[in-house]
């Protein structure tokens, strides 16, 4: 059986994405690429319902409602695992955001102290320029004062040997200190220019760090705001999962009910098969020995959506048979006999809605169930005769065709016989 798309009852889970743009853009400012962990990828919701899609086919055998809380339940379950690894990412992010934001910090403040040292350089070196200045202006105006040959006199008027080396001595030691200022102020001009050039750049580097540092500023904050609203989110999805389980676990009673009501009908359905196998042995059988392989054709065009087999029941817990192959395609679809037989049934047979059997021979019988409509209803038909239509009727959850193979009453795989 195949149960048709049911509402959501818990909406989307929230693009947990939604402030990534804003991060990058940031993140772009400061250069210090992506903040590690930061989430990038849509929240995982699309490939939930995905999955949700596929297990509809398992679920086929449940009641409607019973669907509905077991696909709600693990859709929670689903997005809980999603917010889960969410939150995780958005921690992250957070952590590193706020980890750049104290480096900026502590960057800016050691550029902000460069900057004052390298002031406090320059006014040093510009204090000493004002003193040599000062020098310098005396020496200029002693040089304009006096000239090289009062000097020269004043050396040379002398009458001790000693006195005369002592003049000269004096008179050098002046030129040389006079040299050791004008060159000072040579060095100390150029140093200064240095200085002032060291210092815009310093004060640029600043400048960049300080539009840097409000930026990360901001993206510690939006990636903390995305971590409490995530966090939020989950629980949220932890209230929505319990309230979910809640209702899967208000099914079990009316799960049971249908349970035992279905399998009384194969139970019913077998004992009459075998029954008339039992009648039909004293005359023997038309068809021959019983063989599996291309005996049969598939009655319905369409997908498989639920294979023959033993599951869990996701309400019960218990294993529970389905006793056929589920072929999906539209209400109103046609129906043809799989095989050469004569129709035995045609009628409402409880949970399975609308149904045809047909008699193969040699205790091999088939079921066409849950059809909206019939076009034949008794006699022989040949492979491939339109017997009926597909619809949703019994235990059905939506359009599908429910096909058995039953050998001497007993359900076994269709995919064996075709």
């Amino acid at each position: 059986m195949r149960m048709r798309a049911s509402g959501d009852p818990y909406p989307r889970s929230r693009r947990l994405s939604r402030a990534v743009c804003g991060l990058a853009l940031t993140a772009a400012l400061i250069g210090a690429g992506p903040i590690a962990g930061t989430a990038t990828a849509e929240d995982g919701s699309g490939s939930v319902d995905s999955q949700l899609d596929s297990s509809r086919a398992r679920l086929a055998n449940l009641s409607a409602k019973s669907q509905e809380a077991v696909l709600a339940l693990e859709k929670t379950q689903g997005l809980l695992a999603v917010a889960k690894a969410n939150l995780a990412s958005a921690e992250a992010s957070a952590a590193a955001a706020q980890a750049r934001s104290t480096q900026l910090e502590g960057e800016l403040a050691a550029a902000k102290k460069e900057e004052a040292d390298g002031v406090a350089r320059i006014k040093a070196i510009e204090a000493q320029q004002v003193k040599n200045t000062d020098i310098r202006n005396n020496i200029a105006r002693q040089a304009y004062e006096g000239s090289g040959l009062e000097r020269l006199a004043a050396v040379l008027n002398t009458t001790k040997a000693q006195d005369l080396a002592d003049n000269m001595y004096v008179v050098e030691k002046v030129n040389d200190n006079q040299n050791a200022v004008l060159g000072e102020l040579a060095a100390n001009r150029a140093l200064a220019e240095e200085e002032q050039r060291k210092l815009e750049e310093v004060r640029r580097k600043a400048a960049t760090l300080a539009l840097q540092a409000q930026a990360a500023v901001a993206q510690a904050q939006a990636a903390r705001d995305e971590a409490t609203a995530t966090r939020n989110e989950l629980t949220s999805l932890q209230k929505a999962q319990a309230e979910a389980a809640a209702a899967v676990a208000a099914q079990r009673s009316e799960e049971q009910g249908r349970l035992d009501a279905l399998q009384a009908e194969s139970a019913r359905i077998q004992a009459q098969l075998a029954a008339r196998v039992g009648a039909q042995g004293s005359r023997g059988s038309d068809s021959g020995p019983l063989r599996a392989t291309g005996r049969f054709a598939v009655p319905v065009g369409g997908p498989f959506t639920s294979e023959f087999g033993y599951r869990i029941n996701p309400v019960l817990g218990s294993s529970e048979l389905h006793s056929g192959l589920d072929i999906g395609a539209s209400c109103g679809a046609p129906v043809y006999a799989a095989g050469a037989g004569t129709i035995i049934s045609a009628g409402w047979i409880g949970g399975y809605g609308n149904s045809i059997w047909i008699d193969h021979g040699g205790g091999l019988v088939t079921t066409y169930n849950h059809m909206s409509a019939y076009v034949r209803t008794s006699g022989s038909v040949q492979q491939g005769d339109l017997i009926g239509r597909v619809g949703t009727t019994g235990l059905s959850t939506g359009c599908h065709m429910h096909w058995e193979v039953r050998a001497n009453g007993v359900p076994v795989n269709p995919r064996g016989w075709f």
